[in-house]
């Protein structure tokens, strides 16, 4: 069976084949990732060969055919063109982070809408924003936990129960990356936690995951509290994709 499939895909990653062709893993909207060989992408006279990079966003065109683990490319176009992304380092060194965790995921072809969107949507912040943002990791780390079905208690202690708005905010919070779970107080003194964090981490977490339901915090974070929850989110997923 095979069939021609049209969709919105960023280039996740991308290799030389033989003397003409590449090969490349793509981040589709409507198939998930699939990988696909661009015949002739070296050549002077290809038509979409130079597209074929790294953190290039695209509108593609692929021959798919079933039981067949690389695909054809057939055609491609740019959707966005991110010249920042390309030719500052920090941005392209941030984008690849982006990337290096797209392909290190499964992603299921139902949800892939989700995760295109959310990848997307990061590049374009750190190609289009002044600055990189303490928290642009922290928060893309949080969001793909939340795709992905590991999304972090942050609504009660993992052991009593006890309601987070309950805490006591003079105390830090124990977290646990291996159960996803925040510790009050008490309990944290006979639980295993991985950190400690302070309450307006938790509040900006949670925040993020229901920002229908909680408020920001009251106060910004500071740059060694966006760094601790960028650490304790990244090991957060570390641990659940067995990295």
């Amino acid at each position: 069976m095979s069939e021609i499939l049209t969709t919105p895909a960023i280039v996740l990653r991308s290799i030389p084949y033989s003397d003409t062709s590449k090969i490349a893993t793509l981040l589709t909207r409507d198939a998930g990732k699939i990988s696909i060989i661009a015949k002739g992408a070296k050549s002077q006279n290809s038509r979409y060969g130079h597209l074929i990079q790294p953190l290039n966003e695209l509108e593609v065109v692929v021959y798919l055919k079933s039981g067949r683990e690389i695909q054809n490319l057939t055609q491609a176009s740019f959707i966005a063109k991110r010249n920042l992304l390309l030719t500052d380092y920090d941005r392209m060194m941030a984008g690849f982070r982006i990337l290096d965790w797209s392909l290190k995921i499964q992603i299921p072809h139902n949800d892939s809408a989700s995760h295109y969107n959310l990848i997307s949507r990061v590049l374009t912040t750190i190609d289009s924003s002044e600055s990189i943002h303490q928290g642009l990791f922290g928060k893309f780390f949080v969001r793909l936990s939340q795709l992905n079905g590991y999304e972090p208690n942050t609504f009660e202690c993992g052991n009593c129960g006890k309601p987070f708005r309950d805490f006591d905010r003079s105390v830090t919070v124990g977290f646990n990356a291996s159960v996803g779970q925040i510790f009050c107080e008490a309990c944290q003194r006979n639980q295993k936690t991985d950190i400690a964090v302070e309450t307006p981490v938790i509040e900006l977490i949670s925040h993020w995951l229901y920002p229908t339901q909680q408020e920001m915090p009251a106060t910004r974070l500071t740059t060694q509290q966006y760094s601790t929850l960028e650490h304790m989110m990244e090991n957060h997923l570390r641990y659940h994709l067995d990295l």
